[in-house]
Order: C-alpha cells, then structure tokens, then sequence
C-alpha cells in the first residue's frame, strides 16, 4: 500500500470477531435451512454450511485471520484528516 501512494494508520485483527460472526451465520443459516433450500437448492445451501462452519473453525483455531487496514492516499504536506489515537474514533459514553 505505502508503494502506491497511502499512508497506512492502523491495523487491527479482527479474527476473534470473524469466527464468531461466522459462526452465527452459520447457525442461522442451519435454522433458516427450509427458506434458504427453496431459494437456492441444497447443494447450494450445503456448499454455504460447509463453507461458514470451515472459516468458522479457521478463524477459531488461529489457521486463518483477517485484519482491518486504514489507510488515506498522501496528499504531499496536508494532514489525513484521521484521528491521531484509535480512541478518538469513539464517543465517549454519556451519562
């Protein structure tokens, strides 16, 4: 990315949350499995399953990962305009 122009500001691993979502979809996938056979067909809906439950466990066990990148284009001198911590990305809670 740096060779083609972008600043990179952050990454972050989203694995832990990847296999987790995955693992809903899955879930939910299993209990829609009626809706989602008589839109698409079983081999479909089977690839699907096997294909959520496979990252799922990927994402899991540590053998595959994800990572979030934030970059801007360098514009020269001007600043990114992006925030200089992670945390000044959220609002502080309110009371």
């Amino acid at each position: 990315m740096e060779a083609c122009g972008f600043e990179i500001h952050d990454v972050e691993s989203w694995r832990e949350h990847y296999g987790l979502t995955t693992r809903m979809w899955c879930q939910r996938l299993e209990k829609n499995r009626e809706r989602a056979v008589a839109l698409v067909g079983e081999e479909r809906y089977r690839m699907w399953l096997a294909y959520l439950a496979g990252v799922s466990f990927a994402f899991y066990s540590g053998s595959l990962g994800i990572f979030q990148t934030v970059a801007t284009k360098r514009g020269g001198l001007n600043r990114s305009g992006m925030p200089p911590t992670r945390a000044d990305l959220y609002l502080p809670d309110e009371e």
